[in-house]
């Protein structure tokens, strides 16, 4: 109430010396026009004009005053820099808070956009710094089981150091978050598209197995036998992985059983 007394004080005092400073002006015109007919001396005609000029002066640092008040004013509301949802508030009202109080009233957590830190291994750098060469790089949000896609957004930030005890690179994306489906804390993985390739091959990941020679799979021929097939393999992406040569499109691959294989078995589809 004393900051709102004080503002309202301001406001009155400007439109006095408003009033005030417009008498002095229509004073003015009224000697500017009399000086020429010698009914008002130079003095008095000089006189208004320092007066009108002291008017405006004075109105000036009215609004300065008010202005000043009004900021006073302001400090009395709380508002918030910025947009979001708060958490359980920190103190009740009616309890007294101080500026120097150390827990705050509430916590304030912006949601839309909101940024997910994840960690990806060393060697995934070189690709990721080329394709943000290219322009910028999408991210698609996972749950914890990576089934649920929840939101879709660009890296913004690849840190500047790779954490050398666990050999991994750390990476801030943005997301626009428009039905809050990632929340401030949150668990999620995090899929990063460095490169797209169109046409490829894929396997499921089950299907590949590993020997002395390599990666290979069990083939599933036209007479329900299997063959083994040595693979050079690509990116793997959750379930799938990217076969850069080795099959042809429409083969059969064995995904389950295979310690139970060897070449010339014959299987059945389940």
């Amino acid at each position: 109430r004393p900051y709102q007394a004080a503002l309202d004080l301001a406001r009155a005092t400007r439109e006095k010396d408003a009033a005030t400073l417009e008498n002095d002006e229509l004073d003015l015109k009224r000697y500017t026009i009399l000086a020429p007919q010698n009914l008002a001396s130079k003095q008095q005609l000089d006189t208004q004009r320092a007066l009108v000029s002291q008017a405006k002066a004075q109105l000036a640092a009215d609004s300065a005053t008010v202005e000043s008040a009004e900021t006073e004013l302001s400090y009395t509301r709380i508002t918030s820099p910025i947009n979001g949802i708060t958490g359980i508030r920190l103190v009740d009202p009616g309890n007294i808070v101080h500026a120097t109080d150390t827990t705050g009233i509430v916590v304030l957590t912006q949601m839309q956009p909101i940024s997910v830190i994840f960690t990806l291994p060393e060697g995934d750098l070189p690709a990721v710094a080329a394709a943000m060469s290219r322009g910028p790089v999408s991210v698609v949000a996972l749950s914890q089981d990576g089934k649920t896609q929840l939101d879709t957004g660009t890296v913004s930030v690849v840190d500047n150091q790779i954490d050398s005890t666990t050999g991994t690179m750390r990476l801030k994306a943005i997301f626009p978050n428009p039905h809050d489906t990632l929340w401030p804390g949150e668990f999620v993985n995090a899929r990063v598209l460095a490169a797209e390739e169109r046409g490829a091959i894929t396997i499921p990941s089950a299907a590949i197995q590993t020997g002395p020679d390599g990666p290979f799979t069990y083939i599933v021929m036209p007479n329900s036998t299997v063959q083994v097939r040595p693979l050079k393999l690509g990116a793997q992406t959750g379930d799938l992985t990217v076969v850069a040569s080795g099959l042809a499109p429409g083969e059969l691959v064995v995904t389950s059983n295979q310690f139970r294989l060897q070449p010339g078995t014959r299987v059945r589809g389940s």
